[in-house]
């Protein structure tokens, strides 16, 4: 008897978590991406209007608070997408078994 050392993959499966979990990849780009656009404008506010803190520390709070609004509503809507398929894929088997059942 030998014993392969190669794991066996399944192309499929792993094509399908890929893009299941792609929505999820991206979110700490989305976020560092907002507070520092919003960081940036706000120092460009403050560098021509002469107006030192205000507009960076106003623009940045706002980035933070845009952006964990944006991660909140992507980590919700990923998390009901995961329970719809949960219980889906759970009325399915419990379908089965009961045609199954029946001689």
């Amino acid at each position: 008897m030998a014993f392969s050392l190669k794991k066996k993959y399944a192309p499929q499966k792993t094509a399908d978590a890929i893009q299941e979990a792609a929505p999820l990849m991206n979110i700490g780009f989305e976020l560092a991406g907002t507070v520092g656009g919003f960081g940036l404008i706000g120092w460009f506010i403050d560098k021509y209007a002469g107006t030192t803190p205000f507009w960076f520390v106003a623009l940045l709070i706002f980035g933070v608070i845009g952006g964990m609004t944006k991660f909140i509503l992507t980590v919700i809507r990923y998390s009901n997408k995961r329970k719809a398929i949960h219980i889906e894929t759970v009325a399915n088997s419990t379908s089965d078994i009961s045609r199954s059942d029946i001689p």
